[in-house]
Parts: C-alpha cells; structure tokens; sequence
C-alpha cells in the first residue's frame, strides 16, 4: 500500500492549518484501497472498475456513501484525475473507461 501523505486543513485554531494526520478522508482512502487489492486478489487480473469496488466495500460493510465513494476514486485518488481536487493522490491510474489499476511509481 503507498504511503499515506499528511493531510492539510483548517481547523479552527489562530494560525488556520493544522496537520491531520488521521482525517476522514484518509479513512476511506484506506478502505477504498483495501477494497481496491480485495477485488484484484478475487478476480486476479490487474485492473479493476468502480463497481467491483464499490461492491467489496458495500460486502464489508462501509460507513461510506456511494457517491462519496465515486468522489474519492474519480478526484482525490487518480493520478490522471483532471486537476481540480484540493488534495490528491496518485494511488489509481485510469487506464480506460471506467477500468482502473493501481498506480506503480
């Protein structure tokens, strides 16, 4: 799994910005890439689509709406995301409509 990079935000203090070493958003990132390798691990190819992910992660139970899901995977995770996300990733990497894989650097 890459590692997870600090997130920034503001947070009510003097100076505006703290660091967050554990936000939401980093939760489900994990859970969004533990589904990401569940689904791999199942199907035992090296792509993947949303919908294989969105199924593992509604098998397991997640505490995440879809459509939050859908903003992850499509703007914060995939490095060929168009660039209009205030925090990214480069974890997935388009490789067709709706077929992604895991980004190897």
């Amino acid at each position: 799994m890459p590692p997870l990079e600090t997130a920034w935000h503001t947070a009510g203090t003097t100076s505006g910005i703290v660091p967050a070493t554990r936000t939401a958003r980093d939760g489900a990132r994990r859970e969004i890439l533990d589904a990401v390798r569940a689904a791999l691990a199942k199907s035992g190819a090296s792509t993947f689509t949303l919908a294989e992910v969105l199924n593992e992660m509604s098998r397991r139970n997640t505490g995440y709406a879809a459509n939050t899901i859908r903003t992850m995977f499509t703007s914060h995770l995939c490095r060929n995301a168009p660039d209009h996300a205030s925090v990214t990733y480069a974890d997935l990497e388009r490789v067709d409509r709706g077929v992604y894989r895991l980004a190897i650097d």
